[in-house]
């Protein structure tokens, strides 16, 4: 919050009054190989570089497939989780399964980071 708070970025307060910047990273795109059409582990390096800025509200979906380079970033920023606000979205196509289609989405996340972590050893 300090580099937020020293760039001079407003902080809307939530009704239970934890305090959230109204000026937020989009993540659409970030690590796409436009020649490849694939996402690239660079994402990481680019959402370090926006944590290094300051940003610390970021706006992904299920959708953009780079979710878990964030959780990386995140995790390896060493910054509290507590202090980060994640946005996601699901599909139109899994929105009618509500919370499970919430639920699913987290767990094939960890399951992704996990298979990655295997891969690479």
């Amino acid at each position: 919050w300090l580099c937020l708070m020293a760039l001079n970025i407003p902080l809307f307060e939530l009704k239970d009054k934890r305090k959230v910047p109204i000026i937020g990273y989009g993540t659409y795109k970030v690590g796409l190989n436009p020649e490849t059409g694939k996402m690239e582990s660079s994402a990481v390096g680019i959402f370090k570089e926006a944590i290094a800025a300051g940003y610390r509200m970021f706006d992904c979906a299920e959708f953009y497939g780079n979710e878990h380079f964030l959780g990386q970033a995140l995790k390896e920023s060493g910054i509290p989780r507590e202090e980060f606000f994640i946005i996601s979205k699901i599909w139109t196509d899994k929105i009618y399964e509500g919370e499970a289609a919430i639920r699913k989405q987290v767990r094939m996340e960890k399951e992704e980071r996990e298979e990655k972590v295997k891969s690479e050893k």
